[in-house]
């Protein structure tokens, strides 16, 4: 399968040398601090504003970026993109490093993947400025938050949804009316009635920061993994308490979990920082793939191929295991020639084992739902739509901040993804309507980041 542009654009890049010895990096040292979520930043642009370049050059003056940053805003104010999502998050983060002149300053510990997960245990002076959520405190409101009165009506105004983001959850295999789901503000909460009611589980835990992924074991609700502060967390009794189970040298910030239904003890972790897997329940775990993952899939019925959306450069790929995760390869028939501008997500349904589809948020604001098919011994990709037609509105949105893609479990023609707004398709991705976003048939506040279509029919 081949996608093409309508033009094709072959750019020099020429740098200079900075008189402030600033370097260009699709990383820098910033992005390594506790609270920042590498996967969410996208892709080095040539045509990001000047603020955002700012963010891929190493030193910064945080001063002089939120000010270019706000008058940006001020002459977009209705702006949404990858870049704008990940400022806001990475600014937030930089808080306790920025000092009174808008230098940040560092902790004397380089930075990389070991950065230590937060907890009173093992942080540095810095570190001390991050206060663990645990405390005597209870909450007592609001409950729910109303528009703003600007008309002086003395009608009762609607409720809105300006509460805080919930970045993942997962719904019990085995009981429906259980979730979990994990916060932007590095919370887990719990659902015992389907999700009307909930309660707070771990309070005085610390996480150490926003919850990214969510998994429940199959067989167990009682046992539930969650992702958090560059540490993986643990429950044995149904969220009354959790502990860590990546050890200092070893940590990374996942952004999805997949426990193996054929084998609860196996679970897969896409992060950052490579793909991981642990065989024993979490308690160890091993580096299976190097650049960052985006997703990772089991086959339905065949736990031995495990499939996993990757970097590859600056484009995407997937990496296939035939052995159950214990080694992958790249898979030579995917394409080889679509650009990563923000992530990616991939799907599989118990419908159709043969069906594994992705959405890849490529250059130039466009997404492409890509589906392979398994005959005989191999996969074949082609291209299902393209984002940003009359067949396929969706757009990049936030990027990976907010994607969603899910298949029916009973109908592989039933497919749901998203980004600032949620598309459906019933004829297995040649067309899709909006559901409900910025438009379609209802409101939807649009950070939509996780969705979970379950057997019974319930999304």
């Amino acid at each position: 399968m081949k996608i093409t542009f309508r033009y094709l654009m072959v750019f020099i890049i020429i740098l200079p040398l900075m008189s402030n010895a600033q370097t260009m990096v699709n990383y820098t040292p910033y992005d390594y601090l506790p609270g920042v979520m590498r996967s969410y930043k996208p892709a080095w642009d040539e045509n990001f504003p000047d603020w955002a370049k700012k963010m891929y050059t190493y030193p910064v003056n945080i001063k002089e970026l939120d000010r270019d940053f706000n008058h940006f805003i001020l002459q977009n104010p209705e702006s949404k993109s990858p870049v704008i999502r990940y400022y806001k998050i990475w600014r937030r983060a930089l808080d306790p490093w920025v000092l009174p002149d808008g230098s940040i300053e560092l902790p004397s510990k380089t930075p990389d993947e070991n950065y230590p997960w937060i907890d009173p245990g093992h942080h540095s002076d810095h570190l001390m400025k991050l206060p663990a959520n645990g405390s005597d405190w209870s909450f007592t409101g609001p409950v729910e938050t109303y528009w703003l009165n600007e008309t002086g009506t003395t009608n009762p105004l609607p409720s809105c949804p300006w509460q805080v983001n919930v970045y993942s959850f997962d719904v019990a295999a085995t009981n429906p009316d259980i979730l979990f789901c994990g916060t932007e503000t590095g919370f887990v909460n719990k659902s015992t009635d389907k999700g009307l009611t909930w309660e707070l589980s771990g309070a005085g835990y610390p996480f150490g920061g926003g919850i990214t992924a969510v998994a429940i074991h199959p067989n167990d609700p009682q046992t539930v993994y969650v992702a958090g502060g560059n540490q993986v967390h643990r429950t044995t009794d149904g969220g009354v308490t959790w502990s860590p189970l990546l050890t200092p040298g070893n940590l990374f910030y996942a952004d999805r979990l997949r426990i193996d239904p054929s084998n609860p003890q196996k679970i897969f972790a896409a992060a950052s920082g490579g793909l991981f897997v642990s065989t024993d329940g979490g308690s160890t775990w091993c580096k299976k793939w190097n650049t960052a993952a985006y997703d990772v899939e089991i086959r339905q019925n065949d736990n031995n191929q495990v499939f996993a959306l990757v970097k590859s450069g600056s484009v995407f790929s997937i990496v296939q295991s035939t052995d159950g995760g214990a080694s992958f390869q790249t898979q030579s028939t995917f394409p080889t020639n679509v650009t990563d501008a923000a992530g990616g997500l991939l799907a599989m349904t118990p419908a159709n084992p043969d069906l594994l589809m992705a959405i890849l948020l490529s250059a130039n604001d466009t997404p492409y739902l890509i589906k392979g098919q398994y005959s005989g011994a191999s996969w074949s990709w082609s291209l299902q739509a393209t984002g940003g037609t009359s067949a396929f509105q969706m757009d990049n949105g936030q990027g990976y901040f907010d994607l969603v893609l899910d298949i029916s479990p009973v109908n592989q023609n039933v497919i749901l993804v998203g980004t600032t707004t949620l598309f459906k398709s019933l004829n297995g991705g040649v067309s899709f309507s909006a559901v409900g976003g910025y438009y379609g048939n209802f409101d939807i506040h649009p950070d939509i980041q996780d969705i979970r279509m379950m057997p019974n029919g319930d999304t």
